[in-house]
C-alpha cells in the first residue's frame, strides 16, 4: 500500500504572497513541512500545484529537494488529487497545506 502526503502549496496569495518561500529557521516553509513528512517512515511527500508558470517555482524548489511533483488546475484542486493519485499510484493520502 502506498501512502502519501499531498503537500498544497502556490505562489500566489492575497494576504501573505509567497508564504511557503518564508524562512523558518534555517529553510522555508515548505522545505520544512518536506523533511518532516521524509522523517515519517514510509512518508512519501508529493507537492501539489497549479499548472501556472507563475507556480514552477513551487515545482522547481520540490524537485531540488528530491520531491515529486503534480500540477493542476487552480481551480479544480479535487481532479489535481485525482491526477496525482493515477500518477503516482497512491491508494491512501494525507491533504498538507504547504503554505
Amino acid at each position: 500500500m502506498r501512502i502519501a502526503f499531498f503537500v498544497f502549496a502556490r505562489v500566489d496569495s492575497s494576504r501573505l504572497p509567497a508564504k511557503a518561500f518564508l524562512r523558518l529557521g534555517g529553510s522555508t516553509v515548505l522545505g520544512t513541512i518536506l523533511s518532516k513528512i521524509k522523517k515519517i517512515e514510509g512518508g512519501v511527500p508529493i507537492v501539489l500545484t497549479s499548472d501556472r508558470s507563475i507556480d514552477d517555482c513551487i515545482e522547481s524548489y520540490a524537485n531540488s529537494l528530491g520531491v515529486e511533483s503534480y500540477r493542476g488546475s487552480l481551480s479544480d484542486v479535487s481532479m489535481r488529487i485525482v491526477g496525482a493519485i493515477e500518477r503516482f499510484g497512491v491508494d491512501a493520502f494525507f491533504r498538507v497545506n504547504g503554505d
